[in-house]
């Protein structure tokens, strides 16, 4: 189901609670994905396009940042191979936030990461990924009140 950009902004303000003064949404229309093919799919995919590059470790020249933008660019670029519709985009985006323990070095401090909006059982829902490990992550309240920054 195509959503757009005001209902989109609605999700991520309400639904998920995010109040940053940064939320950025930059298309009209957007198809969230199944939760299926986010997992089975894009970031298999994603994950064997980094190890081909020899990218698959944070180092200070390749960093969350960088990650988080490859995954975004990769995911999008990956839809729209595939896209079969008139939305403009996936609603694949970065969040910077204060992490309670970053996954390169298992400290406290600020992170970027990916936020994606799924389909799932007919409901649009909010999910974070790590692009540095392809993990699913949650969370917690602390953490989602410190998202200064959302792109999508």
């Amino acid at each position: 189901m195509i959503i757009n950009h005001k209902e989109l902004h609605n999700l991520i303000k309400y639904d998920l609670n995010i109040r940053g003064d940064n939320i950025i949404v930059t298309k009209s229309t957007y198809e969230p994905i199944t939760k299926d093919v986010f997992t089975t799919k894009i970031l298999p995919k994603y994950w064997n396009w980094l190890s081909v590059m020899q990218l698959t470790e944070w180092k200070n020249q390749w960093n969350c940042v960088n990650f988080s933008e490859a995954f975004r660019v990769f995911a999008c670029a990956y839809y729209n191979s595939l896209k079969t519709n008139a939305a403009d985009s996936i609603p694949i985006g970065i969040i910077q936030y204060y992490s309670e323990k970053r996954p390169e070095n298992e400290t406290a401090g600020y992170h970027s990461m990916n936020i994606a909006i799924i389909e799932e059982n007919n409901t649009n829902k909010g999910i974070f990924i790590e692009p540095q490990n392809c993990k699913i992550i949650d969370l917690n309240p602390r953490e989602i009140v410190s998202i200064k920054m959302l792109y999508i």
